[in-house]
């Protein structure tokens, strides 16, 4: 077991020395260091260099024993031969912690699984923890900590916490849904695991306040049985996601080769991923998103969802997509029909579910449309609703009239609207369209709002599929 404060030293150091800092803008030393100066890092900050004078405009030091304050953190970015030095220099100031940057030991070299357990052994003997080798660094955006290379326009601060094995892929999906509004506010990263793993940040996750929700990106394992007693305590309190990489035969070399990670079966991991009580996502692409959804929605109490689409072909697609994660589209029944009926629902329009609002356009006010919404959700029978279809593609240009501008506002009332029946009724309820906020100025301004939206259907199904695996879980 890893005490929490071994690991505060991690996630909110008050000094760190950046060993490695260097002027050249291809080093990592240099990328970590300007990062934690831009984003405005509230303590110490040493760079370590032993041919410099100052580092980006900052007194530079030989080494970390040479520095004349404390230091909680040292991130450690030069050659591989050199780190087993840099720790016994470190472990001399009485640093606590080390992020090790460097590659090069277990995940590439047969000897590098017994260099890294050295190390490890002589740093927990003089007190100091480790994180890595082979890692990006850390982020930590409630502290400020931006310990990494990503760009800080790209990070969006929530209370979801992302542990993982791995690094690019991550900042990468970050940086895709920053136009959705979904992110994290810690990111860490473990890479080979020679002494912290990812088990001992999920336990750190248990307490922290800051910590709402938990996305992971497991590779493989080394104590399944510690996984699942932490993940076990969570899960009910804090819905943790995963996605476990490295589940063919072939994908579990690419992890041996990657994070030195022991991948095992994905049958094994299935099981265990359930028996802890942790939702599992089909696609990495998935992770914010649904962590997102288990951390804003309802659950999914009844595995029925009602359909309330513009278009009936996506009504029909999006019933398949549903069907094919075990959700049902079940037909309303007659009395609900026939209320829907005497709302001035047109015959040409079906409402056996899915209800087809696109067939009866200009025959509903939106007040009706809400209405045919919250009489499904009123129904026992409904789990949840999807509303699909709206969401004008385009951009309103400056000279565009007035009635457009009114249109436009209309329909953004509706959806907020249809948004708000789901804290009423306790349901989710899911906004999807084919429009993205890269393609929709409805659908960015919505989601500044607050509002989520669901872009693909195979997501809209995915999601609501995560919230009915978490309420079966945990409420059932």
């Amino acid at each position: 077991m890893t005490a929490t404060s071994d690991l505060e030293a991690f996630v909110r150091p008050r000094s760190i020395a950046v060993v490695g800092a260097s002027e050249r803008t291809d080093a990592w030393g240099n990328w970590l260091f300007r990062k934690l100066l831009d984003e405005g890092f509230p303590g110490r900050l040493y760079p370590i260099n032993r041919q410099a004078q100052t580092i980006l405009g900052q007194p530079a030091y030989a080494q970390v024993s040479a520095v004349p304050g404390p230091v909680d953190l040292a991130i450690i970015a030069i050659p591989a031969p050199h780190i087993f030095e840099t720790i016994r220099d470190c472990a001399a100031k009485g640093v606590k912690a080390g992020l090790i940057i460097t590659a090069g030991f277990s995940e590439a070299r047969q000897d590098g699984r017994a260099q890294e357990q050295e190390m490890v052994v002589y740093a927990r003997a003089h007190g100091m923890r480790l994180v890595g080798p082979n890692v990006s660094g850390i982020i930590n955006l409630h502290y400020p900590l931006l310990a990494h290379p990503a760009e800080r326009a790209y990070l969006y601060k929530t209370p979801i916490t992302f542990i993982c094995q791995g690094a690019y892929a991550i900042t990468d999906l970050a940086a895709r849904e920053v136009s959705a509004r979904r992110g994290f506010g810690k990111f860490l990263h473990t890479g080979n695991e020679a002494d912290i793993s990812v088990v001992d940040f999920l336990e750190y996750c248990e307490h922290d306040a800051e910590t709402q929700a938990i996305c992971m990106y497991i590779e493989g394992l080394r104590d399944g049985r510690r996984f699942l007693d932490v993940a076990r305590r969570i899960a009910p309190r804090k819905p943790i996601v995963v996605f476990k990489s490295g589940v063919t035969a072939d994908g579990s070399r690419a992890a041996a080769s990657h994070t030195a990670a022991l991948a095992g079966s994905a049958a094994m991991y299935r099981d265990l991923f359930h028996q802890a009580g942790l939702v599992q996502v089909p696609t990495f692409e998935l992770c914010l998103n649904i962590t997102h959804a288990l951390l804003e929605m309802p659950r999914l109490r009844q595995p029925t969802i009602g359909i309330a689409t513009m278009g009936g072909s996506w009504g029909v697609m999006l019933t398949d997509a549903l069907g094919q994660r075990g959700l049902r589209v079940p037909e309303l029944p007659v009395g609900l029909q026939e209320e829907m009926r005497l709302m001035g629902m047109p015959e040409r329009a079906s409402v056996r579910n899915p209800v087809d609002f696109g067939a009866a356009i200009g025959s509903l006010s939106a007040a009706v449309r809400v209405q045919m919404v919250e009489t499904m959700l009123a129904w026992e029978g409904i789990g949840g609703v999807v509303v699909h279809g709206y969401g004008a593609v385009g951009f309103a240009s400056d000279d565009a009239p007035a009635s457009a501008r009114q249109r436009f506002d209309e329909d953004k009332a509706l959806l907020h609207s249809f948004h708000t029946l789901q804290e009423r009724y306790k349901k989710p309820v899911i906004l999807a369209t084919a429009m993205t906020p890269l393609e929709s100025q409805m659908i960015q301004e919505l989601i500044a709002e607050g509002l989520r939206f669901q872009h693909r259907l195979d997501d809209t199904a995915a999601v609501l599929a995560a919230l009915r695996d978490y309420a079966s879980m945990h409420e059932g």
